[in-house]
């Protein structure tokens, strides 16, 4: 570096870096005299402050200022309170930002955090520490936060219990595949989705892939709308599915409920056809008319349009946004009764004979699930009969199945 004066300030070093400089005057012809020398070190990346720690269901959300000059962070975490001595020992996560989302931590348990600034040449600066308590297993509704941002579906918690999975041979509307009615008893809370997942939550699963998975055409809005035209293979296909993608967004396991886990939401510890009593009305459900209804219903949620010749045509509306229309059931699931039908876990078989009575699904044999795949609640089209908590059919898991009035929600494992 030519200098004209007896000053000059050297730009572009590295933070925490030994360096050795030399200095020597020239004459008029530029000749060089004897050196004059010394060394100095940059002083090193400052410690990270506003340390912020957020946890959540087995995650945790790690929040920091900016460094000045820092070339990117390391954030070491452990459940030893000797993290500091050990950090060896300790996981460490590369991070570029100031925000990190930690995932697969284990609930009710207490961790240690500390992160360091980096310069240019990968040297660490002093840490700064915090530690935190990840919360017990979730007893009420949460969300799971994405790596990529925003959350994933809003879970409700399902308590443990029992109930009679099927209905009674006298119930109105009964099919003979609802039999016969068994006991089951779940052992341990799960959870489940708290609405039907939408089109925002499937768009930001498409966005974030390449190649690009299926992305649906919206025939009633996107936004909150439930997600439609999407298949049971679209959701659950090993590593490049929805639930695997939200699994992998998470680090937690996701899948689709069993049949019997569906059911026992939905009833939510009651024995009537629908969990809010035995009959059914506009102002409880969004469903459709049938000629099948006995007797004719004097309202339904379609829109009648009178003919010339004096009939009418009865012209659906369209499913309702996940998260509005009507009053959950008392576990806080949301159109468990209508908007769409919801595809399961299970294999499709012509009665309950043969399922496990601790809400397990039933498993493809050999030869697959050669019935298909079960299908439970009915939809914003189909006449009230559709409707009840035991009624169930068979929908085909591959392209075919796309349909715009199925759809799903998720469910997940608790610790």
């Amino acid at each position: 570096m030519e200098v004209t004066g007896i000053s000059s300030i050297v730009t572009g070093l590295t933070n925490g870096t030994q360096y050795y400089f030399i200095v020597k005057a020239k004459n008029a012809s530029g000749g060089e005299g004897p050196a004059s020398s010394e060394e100095s070190a940059t002083p090193q990346v400052p410690a990270p402050t506003g340390l912020n720690l957020t946890p959540g269901n087995r995650q945790v959300t790690v929040n920091w200022t900016a460094v000045d000059n820092a070339d990117g962070y390391n954030l070491y975490y452990s459940t030893s309170a000797n993290i500091a001595a050990n950090l060896s020992g300790a996981t460490r996560v590369e991070v570029t930002g100031t925000s990190r989302l930690l995932t697969g931590l284990t609930n009710g348990t207490r961790y240690y955090v500390i992160v360091k600034a980096k310069n240019a040449s990968g040297g660490e600066g002093p840490g700064s520490g915090e530690q935190f308590t990840t919360p017990a297993t979730p007893t009420g509704a949460f969300e799971d936060s994405l790596l990529s941002g925003g959350k994933a579906p809003r879970m409700a918690v399902i308590p443990a219990g029992r109930f009679n999975r099927g209905s009674p041979n006298t119930e109105s509307g009964r099919d003979a595949n609802e039999g016969p009615v068994a006991n089951v008893r779940f052992a341990r809370s799960f959870a489940i989705g708290q609405y039907e997942v939408s089109f925002a939550d499937w768009d930001r699963y498409v966005n974030s892939q390449t190649p690009r998975p299926h992305s649906p055409t919206a025939p009633h809005g996107r936004g909150n709308k439930p997600v439609v035209l999407v298949s049971w293979n679209d959701v659950t296909t090993a590593t490049t599915g929805y639930l695997a993608w939200l699994s992998r967004q998470t680090g937690n396991t996701y899948r689709l409920p069993s049949e019997a886990e569906w059911e026992y939401a939905t009833r939510a510890s009651t024995t009537g056809p629908y969990h809010f009593g035995n009959d059914i009305n506009c102002n409880l459900v969004n469903y459709g008319r049938d000629t099948r209804d006995t007797p004719p219903l004097s309202r339904v949620c379609n829109t009648p349009t009178t003919n010339a010749d004096g009939s009418r045509t009865w012209s659906p509306k369209s499913p309702l946004d996940v998260n509005t229309g009507y009053t959950p059931n008392a576990w806080g699931l949301f159109h468990v009764h209508g908007n769409v039908s919801e595809f399961v876990q299970d294999c499709y078989s012509s009665s309950h004979r043969g399922a496990f009575n601790d809400g397990r699904p039933r498993r493809e044999s050999a030869a697959g699930c050669i019935n298909g795949r079960v299908l439970r609640g009915g939809s914003w089209i189909l006449q009230k009969s559709y409707q009840r908590s035991a009624k169930r059919a068979a929908i085909n898991p591959g392209n075919s199945g796309r349909s715009n009035t199925v759809g799903f929600r998720v469910a997940q494992d608790l610790n």
